[in-house]
């Protein structure tokens, strides 16, 4: 984990995962698909900000940048 908070260039190396834009072919038309990185940016306006992240390997890879992902936070003051 790092000391400074990462940035979205920095996210993207770790778990490009979190920059996916649609769902995965798979998922049902009842699933309503919402980015990870808008979410990412929302918990930021908080006062949150991501320390490390990283995502699960693939064995299908059709699936790949669909797998599931961990981003961790810390508030500013704790830096």
């Amino acid at each position: 984990m790092t000391t400074q908070p990462l940035t979205n260039q920095e996210l993207e190396k770790l778990a490009p995962s979190l920059f996916t834009a649609e769902p995965c072919f798979e998922a049902s038309d009842k699933y309503h698909f919402i980015s990870t990185i808008s979410v990412v940016d929302e918990i930021r306006s908080y006062g949150w900000y991501p320390v490390s992240a990283s995502e699960s390997s693939v064995r299908d890879e059709a699936k790949e940048g669909f797998q599931q992902h961990c981003v961790r936070f810390r508030q500013l003051d704790d830096f």
